[in-house]
């Protein structure tokens, strides 16, 4: 019998840069081999007894967060973000008529970007264009991403005239130092007053989002990032590896050098052997504390009826769930979006839409 591998052992085998797989098959696997037309077969084949879960990308925010690698921009302008809406109440509209019925839907979720910052106008008139076309259970998890910070009063009461009763906040790290580093400040005072708001609202299940790997980092600053998370009752605390990716994403080169890195060990350009020498926490942005994946979430204890086998686990399997807000695996889900961010998941395989139609659209919205 083979002696049980140490730690050290597990990460001398296991640490290693490779595809992050939140979402799976992943990214590398794509192929243009399955187009439009297998897409609306498999739309059309879906039986009516199962309800659909519903993804809705924005990709859009009020500010640049220099850590961010999503599929965003920010606008200062409401014009792209009305075109946009537009777009999107158009590709409700496709999605409902290749359906053919008003399917039954029993998740929907906001995503980007920052969803919150559409118009409050946009985001009510979808919703209501979303429970007209397609058939919104009344007890449906209706989710929505937050940047704490624009979480405004009347934003606040828009997210209550959805309906909204799932809430992700995003803080990342309460380390003001780590916060000026990665562009993104945000008290502790103005996540607090975003989540007794949302409670106070009717939000039954409220997640965290944290990030490991940040520019100056330490144990101890993660250790109290963690302690306030928590102190903030959430139900759910999803937590994320930092990609540091600047030759995909050129505003993480903005990030500001830690003084122990020369010019040489700078990561600014993509490596060739896809891991990075400097492994110190808070020393490189490409660092990491070691942890089992690149996503992994603390559930809290909850009730039979929303936990399964795999979310009473400390380390929950990483699972495309709507920023860690779904308790179980999303089989069958529906991206609305007119940008390749929005996944979709049918017949145990992910779809999203070609680049191209990105470009398009930002074209349109200039």
């Amino acid at each position: 019998m083979a002696p049980a591998m140490t730690h050290a052992d597990l990460i001398a085998r296991y640490d290693g840069r490779v595809p992050r797989y939140t979402s799976y098959p992943t990214a590398p696997h794509f192929s243009a081999e399955i187009g439009a037309a297998h897409y609306q077969r498999w739309l059309a084949a879906l039986p009516e007894a199962s309800p659909l879960s519903l993804y809705l990308h924005v990709p859009f925010c009020d500010r640049l967060c220099l850590y961010c690698g999503c599929h965003t921009s920010v606008a200062r302008h409401e014009r792209p973000k009305r075109i946009y809406a537009e777009a999107l109440a158009r590709e409700i509209g496709l999605l409902a008529d290749i359906l053919g019925r008003r399917a039954r839907v029993s998740q929907i979720h906001w995503g980007g970007g920052t969803p919150t910052a559409l118009p409050d106008d946009c985001l009510t008139s979808l919703m209501a264009l979303l429970r007209t076309r397609f058939d919104v259970a009344a007890d449906a998890e209706i989710a929505i991403e937050i940047d704490p910070v624009a979480l405004s009063p009347d934003k606040l009461a828009t997210l209550g005239r959805m309906g909204i009763n799932r809430a992700s906040l995003g803080v990342q790290d309460f380390d003001e130092a780590v916060q000026a580093a990665i562009g993104r400040p945000q008290s502790f005072a103005q996540t607090q007053d975003a989540a007794q708001g949302l409670r106070a609202l009717g939000v039954t299940s409220l997640n965290l989002d944290l990030i490991y790997g940040l520019p100056l980092q330490t144990e101890a600053s993660v250790a109290r990032t963690a302690r306030l998370a928590l102190a903030l009752s959430p139900d759910r605390v999803a937590v994320f590896g930092y990609a540091h990716v600047p030759w995909m994403k050129k505003h993480q080169a903005l990030i500001p050098r830690p003084p122990c890195l020369t010019r040489s060990r700078a990561c600014t350009r993509k490596p060739r052997s896809g891991t990075c020498s400097n492994r110190r926490v808070g020393c490189c942005p490409s660092a990491s504390i070691i942890t089992p994946g690149p996503r992994t979430r603390w559930p809290r204890p909850c009730g039979p009826a929303r936990c399964n086998a795999a979310s009473r686990d400390i380390w929950s399997m990483p699972r495309r769930s709507c920023s860690g807000l779904a308790p179980a695996p999303l089989v069958r889900y529906l991206g609305l979006c007119a940008d390749p961010a929005a996944h979709s998941r049918l017949r145990g395989s992910r779809l999203q839409r070609p680049p191209a139609d990105r470009t398009r659209l930002r074209s349109a919205a200039r």
